[in-house]
């Protein structure tokens, strides 16, 4: 669809509003669609040269002659008129556009994204559209059955790599939450990096506790791959509790939810801590927090990451699990989170997330590329998001 000012409008206002709020930009952006009341394939329109934008915004500083979204629009669909060609040429024959372009990050996030790899390919990985991966529910139905399934509606999906569980749609993929399929709860959307870090769980233990549950997405994960764990969810926001109920019910799992002062009184054989936090290992997913993410958050996540793993290290058992999460590569959040704690809990041991990794997903995987060490660790350049994970058993 070719550029018109009605569309190039909105994008403009897009733009304009976002950069005022302090919001996620796919929750914006969904919102800003509904309100503007704009029908869906021009809602496709504006909103892939939105996030095209936060990609790239370092090279649109750089360009000037044209209202913003008219040169989003030529850059996006590689249809430059002349005056925006000749100062795209420019910039490559100085050797710059590749830098405005590929390397558009504040400098703190580069200088972090610098310290983790020397490959270029990290940084272009990083600007790529993720893949819409969705979670077989293994309790209703196979991933074969359901990719059979899909496929008779036309949707190609490969299988991923090591999630038992994960398949990854070929081509782009229209709205499945209207499915009868996904009504049925036959599947749910979801990361194959977020499916592994619940295998990160013991499923020979009675039950799973996670105070941070949010809407419940790790803990339906969990209920999948193991059935038999009695699973307890807690937030300080309890008005989600009503959302992982619907969840829970629509996938056919039995999730209690208690309030956080009375999980005060109970310990639990596993504790699983999805930890708040800078969001970096999901760049290609929320690309506008490329532009958020600085040391001083950061430092502010850390003071909390801190306080919650001390607060549900009291809920774990002796010969109990405390597993920590995080959709990080920051060693900040990670790595240094896990030694501070270490050395102020010396009840509490690391547990090879490698061996874990391979009783639950089996031997015969290989499995470096989610590992670091002890740790469970996402390398980038795969189709999936960046995340950590540690193992902590509480002495007997």
């Amino acid at each position: 669809m070719r550029y018109n000012r009605f569309l190039g409008t909105a994008l403009d206002d897009a733009i304009a509003e976002f950069s005022k709020k302090n919001d996620k930009a796919d929750m914006f952006l969904k919102q800003f669609l509904r309100y503007r009341k704009i029908g869906k394939r021009d809602r496709e329109w504006v909103r892939d040269r939105f996030f095209f934008f936060l990609r790239h915004k370092l090279l649109f500083k750089n360009l000037e002659g044209f209202n913003l979204s008219h040169m989003i629009s030529m850059v996006y669909d590689d249809e430059p008129e002349e005056a925006l060609k000749v100062q795209i040429d420019n910039l490559k024959d100085s050797g710059e556009y590749d830098k405005l372009f590929y390397f558009s990050f504040t400098k703190y996030l580069k200088a972090k994204i610098d310290e983790t790899t020397e490959d270029i390919n990290v940084f272009k990985w990083l600007n790529v559209k993720p893949e819409t991966t969705i979670r077989t529910n293994l309790q209703k139905t196979t991933r074969n059955d359901l990719k059979k399934e899909l496929l008779e509606l036309g949707f190609e999906t490969v299988e991923t790599e090591l999630s038992p569980a994960g398949l990854i749609f070929s081509d782009n993929v229209p709205n499945m939450t209207q499915s009868e399929m996904f009504k049925k709860g036959l599947f749910e959307f979801q990361d194959e990096a977020s499916q592994l870090s619940s295998l990160l769980a013991k499923g020979s233990f009675k039950n799973f506790y996670e105070p941070c549950a949010g809407a419940g997405g790790k803990s339906l994960a969990a209920h999948t791959f193991f059935p038999k764990l009695k699973i307890i969810n807690s937030d300080i926001r309890t008005a989600i509790f009503k959302e992982i109920k619907s969840r829970a019910d629509k996938a056919g799992a039995k999730i209690e939810t208690i309030n956080p002062e009375v999980s005060l009184k109970r310990s639990f054989d596993t504790v699983f801590v999805d930890a708040p936090c800078s969001g970096s290992g999901i760049l290609r997913r929320n690309p506008g927090d490329r532009w958020t993410i600085s040391e001083k958050l950061v430092n502010k996540l850390n003071t909390t990451q801190k306080g919650i793993l001390a607060d549900a290290s009291k809920r774990v058992r002796r010969g109990g699990e405390l597993i920590y999460v995080t959709c990080s590569f920051l060693k900040e959040e990670n790595e240094a989170i896990i030694e501070n704690f270490l050395e102020n809990n010396p009840n509490f041991e690391l547990v090879s997330a490698s061996q874990r990794l391979l009783e639950n997903i089996g031997n015969k995987k290989d499995i470096s590329n989610i590992v670091d060490g002890m740790f469970f660790k996402t390398a980038p350049l795969f189709p999936r998001d960046q995340m950590f994970g540690a193992i902590l058993k509480r002495m007997p």
